[in-house]
């Protein structure tokens, strides 16, 4: 994963995939104010440490890589 600090108080995130993954489905929340993607299919190799990570980009304040059977979250 890579991020990026945006002009106007924006974020970019850029992740990387051993193949073509699939096209997120996605929804937000307000409180917590979230953005939450889905990958069907799609296994998380990443190392705890950056699954999950605490950072100031933006309005970002953290993000994280959650796996289930059928799919990895990222919030």
């Amino acid at each position: 994963i890579e991020t990026r600090s945006l002009p106007g108080n924006k974020a970019q995130f850029l992740l990387e995939f051993s193949k073509t993954p699939p096209s997120p489905t996605g929804f937000s929340m307000e409180s917590p104010a979230s953005m939450i993607f889905d990958f069907t299919g799609v296994q998380n190799n990443l190392s705890k440490q950056l699954s999950s990570q605490k950072l100031i980009l933006g309005v970002v304040t953290g993000l994280n890589f959650i796996q289930s059977a059928e799919k990895t979250r990222f919030i």
